[in-house]
């Protein structure tokens, strides 16, 4: 099952692209950054609170500090500088080159959570960083 949502968020990340793209010449990267953000805050607020998981984000600080920085790494930072990316450059090549962040993340996940670089993964990143270095030098 984790496969298909892996493969269902590829389709619904890479989707992200065409639909911000439409309204990127009618607000700036921080208000689309924001609206999106607002977005979210609103479709999760009621499911988290409707299944009684608030309670967990008053007993432990650590989801405020975890998931915290991933949202403003992400969310915030991310997705804004994404915005700006697209606005600049256009969304084909903006989406291609932030593809390179399959380098990063098992390289921090190594140095941060002492997994194991296994040479399959190895082999994946390899053909996906040539895959986006191919597409962004065609773009």
């Amino acid at each position: 099952m984790g496969l298909l949502f892996a493969l269902a968020t590829a389709v619904l990340w890479g989707s992200v692209a065409v639909i911000a793209a439409r309204g990127m010449d009618r607000v700036s990267p921080s208000t689309a950054s924001f609206v999106s953000n607002l977005a979210a805050l609103l479709v999760f607020f009621p499911i988290v609170a409707a299944a009684g998981e608030l309670k967990v984000l008053v007993s432990d600080w650590r989801p405020w500090v975890y998931f915290g920085t991933a949202g403003i790494f992400s969310y915030v930072l991310g997705r804004t500088l994404y915005y700006v990316a697209m606005a600049e450059i256009g969304p084909s090549r903006a989406t291609a080159i932030s593809a390179i962040s399959i380098l990063v993340a098992p390289l921090l996940a190594v140095l941060f959570l002492g997994e194991p670089l296994r040479p399959a993964v190895i082999a994946g990143v390899g053909l996906v960083a040539a895959g986006v270095f191919l597409v962004g030098r065609s773009l």
